[in-house]
């Protein structure tokens, strides 16, 4: 490799053959390079007459952001671009974790120089920590193909590959109208999110995009007292109301009986998981013996209570 200091108008950015770095943070470099310079070469292949970037694609945009005029490059004099790609990859490798979407446009670039899925799944699949199976290769090659907005959408907001699956499974005009909503939860609810409204699709057999238009749903939508993370999470729980109706529709009536029998807060009765069965457990606190005292005279007498007998007949023995 020849050292060169190259004038920034002389690289192409818009190819990006070689390319491993995307959506990457640019901002915090930028400042550094104009405190300190660039204290590492870019890697560049020469192609059609300009330079192309094969490695440092994150502190040649940083410096061109602060308009840098030069920048100090290795130029790797190898014309095979299958070999240069997986060069800048093995480089890209040794000092970092890939991203999803650095991940896919990896597989897809290295499909492209003609190798089989076979072997991309035996060989390449294991090297970017992606499992070894044709059906993980599908979902990274799909997620490749997806417009920028979304694939930016995934890296910045490091959405996991299982809210990536079910986000798959809708079109874009979805993925448009969830992603201010799903960009306020944290993983577990985004993935609640999409499995309730996936399910809810299949089951019933209509579109997603009239589910969020549902009169459970659209009043949420479109009230403007509420957060986009409020919003966010009532979509979230009416979502899940309206894919298991009769769980909801028992836990609102057990709680509706717990409501009316006026219960202390450090008093406290729950039904089975989900309702499995009809075992009811009751805790409550104490500190000493009067206080022990007192919570056993209020379940005495909780005992005559309207309510709790009409809880035992719903959901305890006493309903047989």
């Amino acid at each position: 490799m020849n050292y060169e200091y190259l004038n920034m108008e002389e690289i192409n950015f818009t190819d990006d053959r070689f390319r491993i770095s995307y959506f990457q943070p640019v901002r915090a470099l930028a400042e550094s390079i104009l405190r300190a310079g660039v204290m590492q070469p870019v890697v560049v292949a020469i192609r059609d007459g300009k330079y192309v970037l094969v490695c440092g694609w994150k502190r040649a945009l940083a410096g061109r952001e602060i308009g840098l005029k030069k920048i100090p490059a290795l130029v790797y004099d190898e014309k095979n671009d299958q070999k240069v790609y997986l060069t800048a990859l093995d480089e890209n490798l040794s000092s970092r974790s890939l991203s999803l979407v650095e991940k896919a446009e990896c597989l897809t670039k290295i499909k492209s120089f003609g190798l089989s899925d076979e072997t991309l799944v035996r060989k390449y699949c294991s090297k970017l920590s992606v499992p070894a199976k044709p059906a993980f290769l599908d979902i990274f090659l799909k997620i490749a193909g997806l417009d920028e907005d979304m694939k930016r959408f995934i890296s910045e907001q490091d959405i996991s590959l299982q809210v990536v699956q079910l986000l798959l499974e809708f079109n874009s005009k979805i993925w448009s109208d969830l992603m201010p909503y799903l960009e306020s939860l944290g993983q577990n609810k985004q993935k609640q999110l999409l499995e309730n409204l996936y399910e809810i699709s299949r089951r019933e057999n209509i579109p997603p995009e009239l589910i969020l238009k549902s009169k459970e749903i659209l009043p949420i939508l479109n009230n403007k007292n509420l957060s986009v993370l409020q919003k966010a999470d009532q979509i979230r729980l009416a979502l899940q109301k309206q894919r298991y109706p009769q769980y909801y529709s028992w836990k609102d009536l057990f709680e509706s009986y717990i409501r009316r029998m006026s219960m202390p807060g450090d008093i406290h009765i729950d039904p089975s998981p989900f309702f499995e069965d009809d075992q009811i457990t009751l805790k409550f606190r104490f500190g000493n013996r009067k206080e022990y005292e007192k919570k056993l005279s209020f379940l005495t007498d909780l005992t005559f209570h309207e309510e709790f007998t009409k809880l035992l007949e719903k959901f305890g023995h006493e309903q047989r």
